[in-house]
């Protein structure tokens, strides 16, 4: 059997007790911020706002107001906006088949056994 010297014992007790205290604690706080965010604020459906802007927005071109001229419509660039929308949508539609997983999965082994020259190399390639 081995015994240990009374100072490592009472130093794991210490330790031990601290971490269950640091723990019970952290438990406490959790338990506390759900209490507040239950009685502080319900939840708001997000969802069901509408922001006033494009209506504001379509309202200004409507026949009678006549402060939007069909030429402001005309200079738009909506290449531009047809643009950001595609790569809006094909990072939604990549992130949610898992294409970053795959990628990942596959160039991961490279990496690890590359140096580092190598592996900025391969980031750039990859970007």
């Amino acid at each position: 059997m081995i015994t240990l010297h009374p100072y490592f014992t009472m130093q794991s007790y210490i330790l031990q007790s601290q971490l269950l205290s640091k723990d019970s604690q952290f438990k406490n706080f959790q338990t506390e911020r759900l209490q507040k965010r239950k009685t502080s604020r319900p939840d708001k459906n997000r969802s069901a706002y509408i922001h006033p802007g494009p209506f504001a927005a379509v309202a200004i071109f409507l026949p009678g107001v006549n402060i939007g001229l069909k030429e402001d419509i005309e200079k738009i660039n909506l290449s531009l906006v047809v643009f950001v929308a595609s790569c809006l949508t094909i990072g939604t539609v990549s992130g949610a088949i898992g294409i970053g997983q795959i990628i990942s999965a596959a160039v991961l082994p490279f990496m690890q056994q590359s140096g580092s020259v190598a592996l900025i190399a391969i980031v750039w390639l990859i970007a």
